[in-house]
């Protein structure tokens, strides 16, 4: 199943795109969210994702980081 996710920071969203699974997608949005002080894994970040998380934080502090997910 195709996912999609929104990366915000600090609740301004930064980037958008889609991808066929929930692994793909968490290499993608751990690397981005990365550049803003995130150290969540994509391996955590795509168990959470399977687990059924919609709205993952990513970073508490600021800059807050978050990452939303649906499917495409």
């Amino acid at each position: 199943m195709a996912l999609t996710y929104t990366l915000l920071v600090d609740n301004a969203e930064k980037y958008s795109d889609t991808f066929p699974d929930a692994d793909a997608l968490a290499a993608d949005a751990s690397h981005r969210a990365a550049a803003f002080g995130s150290t969540v894994g994509a391996n955590q970040l795509a168990t959470d994702i399977k687990n059924g998380f919609t709205s993952i934080d990513l970073r508490l502090s600021q800059p807050a980081v978050t990452v939303q997910v649906r499917a495409a």
